[in-house]
């Protein structure tokens, strides 16, 4: 895996070859080290996982702030909370820590295309570097 860009991905597909589909009790795994290098690991596939679209990366950014942040700006707490709740048992579900699900109305704005626009650009980040590596 380790020439990989794309490692979890060719682990997953190596996985599935020898059967195995929930091995979370299996092995762990360590993608980042901080929150820089997590933005950069999103970003260097960004464009490529919206089709290499940026009208559907657009659309994207703009469904997730209309479902997860936009209902606490206008008063419709019923749908905010909805939002944390799928946030809450997709958290429960993967076996993760549940305080995530409470950052769940600022996703937007770290993910969106401004900030992973400016290394995603050109064919889903070629050109820009991942963890030492040359994309």
């Amino acid at each position: 895996m380790k020439g990989e860009v794309l490692e979890d991905v060719a682990l997953a597909r190596r996985a599935r070859t020898y059967g195995l589909f929930l091995g979370g009790g299996l092995f762990r795994a360590r993608m980042y080290r901080g929150y820089g290098e997590a933005v950069a690991g999103f970003a260097k596939n960004f464009l490529a996982v919206h089709l290499k679209n940026p009208a559907v990366l657009l659309g994207s950014a703009f469904y997730h702030l209309a479902l997860y942040t936009l209902p606490w700006f206008f008063g419709r707490w019923e749908l905010g909370l909805m939002g944390l709740l799928e946030r809450l048992w997709v958290q429960k579900a993967l076996g993760g820590p549940l305080w995530p699900a409470l950052l769940t109305p600022l996703a937007p704005f770290s993910s969106s295309p401004s900030t992973s626009w400016p290394s995603s650009r050109g064919g889903g980040g070629r050109g820009g570097r991942c963890r030492g590596r040359g994309l």
